[in-house]
């Protein structure tokens, strides 16, 4: 239902009388009892609009043409009966951090999280300034954020603060409260391919987490997603030309054209170097 509910906020905001004809549409069509088939175009009169708002009103607690649905559960529990047709995650405000040997997390009241423990606080609570020493590593998953402790981090970085980069609402507050840190005390730690490398280096930080023995991997390696690889072509242009990371590493991962993912790097036991982002 939310996707028909989306579907519809999204054409009464956008003024039109008609739509593509398609499966989603007509099941908005079916069960609105609105609309008119005109060749592959779905047409609606001022009457099918107001019917349109209505069973929104009725089924969202929302005025499609003035709000959307809202992004947590609680707010839209409020409105109707049905709060899973929030558009958000029920922890996508959280931010979630972890200590590979157990540690102290540097927010409000420095928590410590024994090891294979997690903390999750509201986003906007990084907001707050925090003393942090120490280097921070953002991870791209949270499968990732699971098995740090299973990561050969390099020797100088044993136990890192290692944050997931989160999804929805949480990724932007945590963006900003890393760009207050130093650069160098920012590790991103993404997939070994184009994706993961330019996503690397559009985050304030100094550096990215590859293998150590980079050089040695070819396009053979077990764990090579090549066809993943060819999925990235656009992101693999832009990394030729990301002059902020080295041109030898660039140039290894295009000509042999590597898409490895963190969790085939950590269960293979692949140590970990810091490659410079300026």
């Amino acid at each position: 239902m939310r996707r028909e509910l989306e579907a519809i906020h999204k054409f009464l905001s956008s003024r039109r009388q008609d739509v593509a004809d398609n499966p989603l549409w007509r099941r908005v069509t079916d069960l609105t009892e609105t609309g008119r088939t005109v060749g592959k175009r779905i047409e609606f009169t001022a009457r099918d609009l107001e019917r349109l708002r209505q069973f929104v009103l009725r089924e969202a607690g929302v005025d499609p043409t003035l709000d959307g649905l809202p992004r947590d559960r609680a707010t839209q529990a409020d409105r109707t009966s049905d709060e899973k047709l929030a558009l958000g995650g029920v922890f996508e405000t959280m931010v979630t951090f972890t200590r590979p040997a157990g540690g102290v997390i540097p927010v409000s009241g420095n928590p410590f999280v024994p090891s294979g423990a997690f903390l999750s606080i509201p986003a906007q609570n990084l907001l707050d300034g925090c003393d942090v020493s120490e280097t921070v590593v953002v991870v791209e998953n949270g499968q990732t954020l699971i098995n740090s402790s299973q990561i050969r981090w390099p020797q100088d970085m044993s136990n890192p603060i290692v944050v997931y980069k989160g999804h929805g609402s949480s990724q932007k507050p945590l963006v900003s409260w890393l760009g207050t840190l130093p650069r160098e005390q920012v590790v991103a730690y993404f997939d070994f391919d184009p994706a993961g490398m330019m996503m690397a280096s559009r985050y304030p930080a100094g550096a990215c987490l590859i293998p150590k023995d980079w050089q040695a991997i070819r396009q053979n390696e077990a764990g090579n997603k090549l066809r993943e690889f060819h999925l990235q072509s656009a992101l693999a242009k832009q990394m030729e030309a990301a002059n902020n990371l080295p041109a030898h590493i660039r140039n290894h991962i295009l000509q042999n054209r590597l898409s490895l993912t963190q969790e085939y790097l950590t269960a293979k036991g692949f140590e970990l170097t810091l490659c410079p982002i300026t």
